[in-house]
């Protein structure tokens, strides 16, 4: 990926920013200039090494833009710096799952959102930046029942099901969002490897919030011959305004 020259070092917000025009939250309790000081904010705690506040504040963040957005791809760097952010901030925490499945979700949210070189960050943004925490050799499964070869898919074994955001249900958004991941050899989702991208374009938040929801899902893992082991998995969420998501 084209990584920002490193005179840029200094500019991540401006150069992230200037490349879209982030639109007026559909729910103005807060507005853009309020987010970017929030993200200001992030950078600082990051800078200096303070991962919990970082991390904690960028979960407020997340939580507020789902609320706030229901549409519109102007949101994107908003939602992708967030998470790229927090990922930074969970491998300086020490859970490079976390991290990686943040840091590639915001790659995919908002490109420009990663298009930094995380590593001026310290051993924090390094690890990402080397993919330390990335999940090696997932295998590919064609379908999901049954055994193929000796690899038996993963189960769901705890977490919530996805919910509409406010704005999404008041939008009227119905439709799906499709994520492939790596669920990782422990049972846990370890990396986002593709969106939905109508679903990311039109619906930027119900995106964000499913992913959101899997990344605490847990699983029974997959296993080839008995072993654990990692595993690609294909995921689509139906949004149906009268029956909810499913």
């Amino acid at each position: 990926m084209r990584r920002l020259p490193a005179a840029a070092a200094d500019q991540i917000l401006v150069l992230v920013f200037v490349l879209c025009a982030i639109p007026e939250p559909a729910r103005a309790t807060q507005g853009v200039a309020s987010y970017k000081h929030e993200l200001k904010k992030i950078e600082d705690h990051l800078r200096a090494g303070e991962w919990q506040p970082a991390k904690d504040s960028s979960d407020r963040l997340l939580k507020d833009l789902i609320q706030e957005y229901s549409r519109g791809k102007g949101s994107r760097p908003l939602f992708g710096l967030t998470l790229a952010f927090r990922g930074i901030a969970e491998s300086g925490l020490g859970d490079l799952v976390a991290a990686t499945w943040d840091w590639t979700a915001a790659g995919l949210v908002s490109p420009e959102s990663t298009q930094f070189d995380p590593s001026r960050f310290g051993a924090a943004g390094r690890a990402l930046h080397d993919g330390a925490g990335w999940p090696v050799e997932a295998k590919h499964l064609s379908t999901y029942e049954g055994v193929q070869d000796g690899l038996v898919p993963p189960k769901k074994a705890s977490g919530e099901h996805p919910v509409y955001s406010l704005t999404s249900r008041e939008a009227g958004f119905e439709g799906t969002v499709s994520v492939q991941m790596v669920i990782d050899a422990s049972g846990r989702p370890a990396a986002v490897i593709r969106l939905d991208a109508k679903a990311l374009n039109e619906h930027t938040a119900v995106v964000v919030s499913t992913l959101e929801t899997i990344r605490s899902w847990r699983f029974e893992p997959a296993t080839f011959d008995g072993v654990p082991v990692n595993v690609y998995w294909d995921l689509t969420v139906s949004y149906r305004l009268e029956r909810g998501p499913h």
